[in-house]
């Protein structure tokens, strides 16, 4: 899997998974019963893409960011974001069509692992690992597709992964489907670690994974 270093510091770093920006039987699929119609879904997503993100942002989409592709709907939404972006595709994007409009993006993948200027390891994907790169060594997980279905699982194990789709747990625990990495890393750290192990990541792994009383080596 290719590895990308990013020197920035996780405040700029944002991640959003499961768009599925144009799809109108998703505001009845997904419960997103906060919206009337697709055009006021498609107007908040951009709206909040626009208020949230700044140029010295770096955004990563984890997959579905479209269902289906027409022109004037992907340059309205390609539009209202100011940042460069790195690309996932999910089982809904069109390859064909993204790699067309390769220039957009600073790259497209079916997956990649993030690393920090701390060493840290992310493992990003649009379908979920569940024995996924350096988790037995302190990496992370960050995906989409599951629309918050493996909730209670990813609860019930100590593996450091999330859904971030836009109508999963933790997007709906926060209210927000744009999600900075340094609260990401907040929410491991004092949510899934329990505050332990002083948020060192490689301890903790060490300590869940390699220890002799561990079920999960």
């Amino acid at each position: 899997m290719k590895k990308i270093k990013v020197d920035l510091d996780p405040e700029f770093i944002y991640f959003t998974a499961d768009l599925h920006y144009q799809h109108k039987n998703i505001l009845t699929l997904d419960g997103r019963n906060q919206y009337k119609d697709l055009s006021e879904m498609e107007e908040d997503i951009r709206t909040k893409l626009q208020e949230t993100l700044t140029p010295e942002s770096l955004l990563i989409d984890l997959g579905d960011m479209f269902f289906g592709t027409r022109d004037n709907k992907f340059q309205a939404l390609m539009s209202s974001i100011p940042c460069p972006i790195y690309k996932i595709l999910g089982n809904h994007d069109k390859e064909k069509y993204f790699m067309d409009h390769s220039d957009l993006f600073l790259g497209i993948y079916d997956s990649f692992i993030l690393e920090l200027n701390d060493g840290t390891r992310i493992t990003l994907t649009h379908y979920p690992i569940l024995d996924f790169p350096y988790m037995y060594s302190g990496g992370l997980e960050l995906f989409g597709h599951t629309h918050g279905h493996l909730d209670s699982f990813i609860d019930s194990v100590p593996y450091l992964m999330l859904d971030l789709g836009f109508s999963a747990g933790y997007s709906k625990g926060t209210g927000k489907f744009i999600h900075k990495l340094s609260d990401i890393l907040t929410y491991f750290r004092n949510i899934k670690m329990g505050g332990s192990c002083g948020g060192d990541f490689k301890k903790w792994a060490q300590e869940k994974y390699h220890s002799s009383e561990s079920l999960w080596r």
